[in-house]
């Protein structure tokens, strides 16, 4: 059994996905990074996997830029956060300002020995200690639980909280990036991390899927996604399919159409072996409809690159779009029209 698990009655109906925890860390080796350690280790991570949602902390994310910009993009693309108050450290209230003023949904913790900032003495706080009996009783581990299905139940309906009529930070802007060429924006590391930030759904689109296929374990990766519980769905071109002669006409030679066309078997027998061992996942080749771009969409963010006639993907313009903007709304409209079109694999 895992540390701090030990009443797993609590039923919660859905699955949130990630939480960003806001916490002071300090040196490695030092007492404050060991104190910051044991709340994420033997509370903060045992709730939330019981709660089905994934944890991480800033120095978790090895993804390289600017921390200041992660931590702050971490905040408002999550689904909660989780602040430790613990040591009132000034990075932690700065951090939490910014959750408060995007009405983003927050859990807080502090150290039983330490008195409540006045400025959050009204909010819900969870004060912990690392006595045996309670880690062992999971006593926290339910008090984060408890919050995290009073989250769920408000179903979005946040405000700021110190200033309720207040729009909250980044309501009414677009969120929407644009590169010259997928080239320039997006390596293995962003594939896995559009992989690995899915935990209630990932949808797959593009005629071959070849830049999301060649990625290094991207096949562990799916697997790993389905198996805790996202709902994968993929489709790709069909030989049959009346646009795609059209498509393989940029290839030029009839040895390069060949290919093209082979590629489209290819990588359908690749995500239907991925999907044999990851039962949340289904694999649909398109025979009817035309796929215009690759499209790459969890429930954070979505990547799209158009299948232009005379450009091969790798150097097609690039949107990044998170899921507050309309035009990731408009790309998993059409992803579902696609989708309802085509049949699963049969063989």
């Amino acid at each position: 059994m895992e540390p701090g698990i030990k009443d797993a009655s609590m039923t919660l109906r859905k699955t949130t996905g990630r939480a960003f925890v806001i916490s002071p860390i300090g040196a490695e080796g030092s007492p404050q990074r060991e104190h910051a350690d044991d709340v994420f280790e033997f509370i903060i991570e045992p709730a939330l996997k019981q709660a089905g949602v994934t944890p991480y902390r800033a120095d978790h994310d090895a993804k390289s830029g600017r921390i200041s910009h992660q931590m702050v993009a971490s905040i408002l693309e999550e689904d909660f956060c989780i602040a430790v108050l613990t040591g009132h450290n000034p990075n932690v209230f700065y951090e939490l300002a910014i959750a408060q003023c995007a009405a983003r949904p927050v859990i807080l913790l502090i150290d039983k020995s330490e008195e409540i900032p006045f400025d959050v003495h009204d909010l819900r706080v969870i004060r912990y200690d690392f006595n045996l009996r309670a880690i062992r009783d999971g006593v926290y581990v339910r008090q984060i639980v408890e919050q995290i299905e009073s989250i769920r139940n408000a179903d979005g309906n946040w405000h700021v909280p110190f200033a309720p009529d207040l729009s909250p930070l980044g309501v009414g802007t677009t969120h929407v990036q644009c590169y010259p060429t997928l080239d320039e924006y997006i390596q293995d590391v962003e594939w896995r991390a559009l992989v690995d930030k899915a935990s209630v759904a990932l949808d797959l689109v593009g005629l071959s899927l070849s830049p999301l296929s060649k990625v290094e374990n991207m096949s562990d990766r799916l697997r790993a996604a389905a198996a805790r519980g996202t709902k994968i769905r993929v489709m790709v071109g069909h030989p049959d399919n009346p646009w795609v002669p059209l498509y393989a006409e940029k290839s030029r030679s009839n040895a390069r159409k060949e290919r093209f066309t082979d590629s489209l078997s290819l990588a359908r027998k690749y995500f239907v072996d991925v999907a044999q061992k990851a039962p949340r996942m289904e694999v649909r080749p398109v025979q009817h409809g035309a796929i215009l771009q690759l499209l790459v969409a969890n429930e954070h963010e979505a990547l799209a690159v158009p299948h232009l006639f005379d450009t091969m993907t790798y150097s097609a313009p690039t949107l990044v779009a998170t899921a507050s903007s309309s035009i990731y709304k408009t790309w998993r409209r059409e992803f579902e029209v696609l989708w309802n079109q085509n049949n699963p694999v049969t063989t």
